[in-house]
């Protein structure tokens, strides 16, 4: 009777995540794996495979290594989502330390992540088929612990390669079930970019990237003499950073820029789907993210700021030079704060949602 009760819990406990891919409930397990931490990644309806920031290495690992060519380190840390539904508390705390430099030119370098990302529900109702309340509630949570190790190559073609090796583990009540994944991940850039228009003092430039990853490969997760598989899923992302660089002292400062997505996603046993999303920086402090995924009629939107690009901004606007902001010490060089939110419309498979998320991140560079 409780193991009914518990399976049934389940069930209603993974309801709200099929909203983000419209996975078989009850024929997957761990299914918070497809939910990504990654605001940048959210603002774009989960565009992801083909970004480099602080944590698309939860859509590509392969990602870490070419962040870890920019030589920072990072902590990040999601408070959690509003307006999830059924009170869940959706919570990420991450931390990337400082890269490792190999070879006499340092030209590949090692990046090391740890992060945990946890989905908790209180208080849910045990029900079965034939009395539906059987009289007993349930904690529910879901964690997962990560370490990522990735490689990354600087040079005339960006390339990183990374994997990330969890554990996951399950709590309904009493009943728990452990398991372990896998995540591989290849990322390409052309870090130049191709320059479109050249001025006196600024340029236009293009510069493409490529990611493919697999996601969650591992064996099935262990419930009630039931087996549950990991939400495997095949990734194929596209990107493009077309940007305005001031061609002074701070060659790689975004006036401007533009960051169109591309995903394709094939999960096990399903029909792919396709994700877009676009990404419009200012001076590298705002930036403002629109998406929309086939998967379930998703559409999305973000925003961050980050201190570091508005103190360049804001020493640039008064020197009338962005070159200056260097002299301006550790804010404007090294240590930075970013806030971002997003926001999620769903309108799909059980029932239309909205979901809100904010996050903060703090980077130190040398």
């Amino acid at each position: 009777m409780f193991s009914r009760a518990i399976i049934f819990v389940v069930l209603f406990a993974l309801v709200p995540l099929t909203g983000w891919g419209q996975v078989k409930v009850g024929t997957t397990g761990a299914l918070f794996l497809s939910e990504s931490p990654s605001l940048r990644a959210i603002g774009m309806a989960g565009a992801g495979v083909a970004l480099i920031d602080d944590y698309s290495y939860y859509a590509n690992p392969g990602s870490l290594g070419l962040f870890a060519t920019q030589r920072r380190a990072t902590a990040n840390f999601y408070p959690g989502a509003t307006d999830f539904g059924s009170e869940v508390d959706f919570n990420h705390q991450a931390l990337i330390l400082p890269s490792i430099g190999l070879g006499q030119t340092n030209a590949f370098r090692l990046g090391i992540a740890a992060y945990r990302t946890t989905l908790t529900m209180p208080d849910l109702q045990g029900t079965t088929y034939n009395v539906g309340y059987a009289g007993r509630s349930y904690e529910f949570e879901d964690r997962t612990d990560n370490l990522v190790v990735a490689l990354g190559y600087s040079g005339p073609i960006e390339v990183g390669a990374g994997m990330t090796f969890k554990l996951i583990r399950e709590e309904v009540g009493d009943y728990t079930a452990s398991g372990w994944g896998v995540d591989l991940g290849v990322l390409m850039r052309y870090p130049e970019g191709l320059v479109l228009h050249r001025g006196d003092k600024s340029r236009l430039s293009v510069s493409p990237a490529v990611g493919v990853a697999v996601n969650n490969l591992g064996p099935s997760i262990s419930m009630i003499h039931a087996a549950y598989p990991l939400p495997r899923s095949l990734r194929l992302g596209l990107a493009a950073t077309i940007a305005v660089n001031n061609t002074g002292r701070y060659k790689q400062w975004h006036v401007v820029s533009v960051v169109p997505a591309y995903d394709y996603e094939k999960r096990k046993d399903e029909q792919g789907f396709t994700i877009y999303g676009v990404e419009a920086g200012l001076g590298e402090a705002f930036y403002v993210r629109l998406g929309e995924s086939s998967d379930g009629d998703l559409s999305t939107y973000g925003l961050t700021i980050n201190s570091k690009g508005l103190a360049k901004t804001v020493v640039a606007l008064l020197a009338h030079d962005p070159g200056a902001a260097k002299k301006y010490g550790l804010v404007t060089e090294r240590f930075s704060v970013e806030f971002s939110v997003a926001k999620s419309s769903y309108d799909g498979l059980y029932a239309p949602f909205d979901r809100t998320y904010h996050s903060l991140s703090i980077s130190y560079g040398w």
